[in-house]
């Protein structure tokens, strides 16, 4: 066990008053839990690669509706 473990037991064991294996399980199943959202959880990297995408197709996005505007109103001169 390391120093957080050891922790996490004895706030169990005191605080919790749950007796020595019933802390240990509750230990063990929080390493569990923590050991399945590592995978999950969102890196500075991932998050300025995701942002930079974002960023791109919105600016993509605003020149396509920039162009489509300009044309309608260039098409409402010619018209009349």
């Amino acid at each position: 066990m390391n120093a957080i473990n050891l922790r996490l037991y004895d706030f169990a064991r005191h605080k919790l008053s749950l007796s020595e294996t019933d802390s240990k399980e509750f230990v063990l199943a929080l390493e569990e839990v923590i050991e399945d959202q590592k995978n999950e959880i969102a890196t500075k990297d991932f998050v300025k690669k995701e942002l930079a995408e974002t960023k791109n197709d919105i600016l993509k996005w605003f020149v396509g509706i920039f162009i489509t505007l300009a044309l309608m109103i260039i098409g409402l001169y010619f018209k009349s």
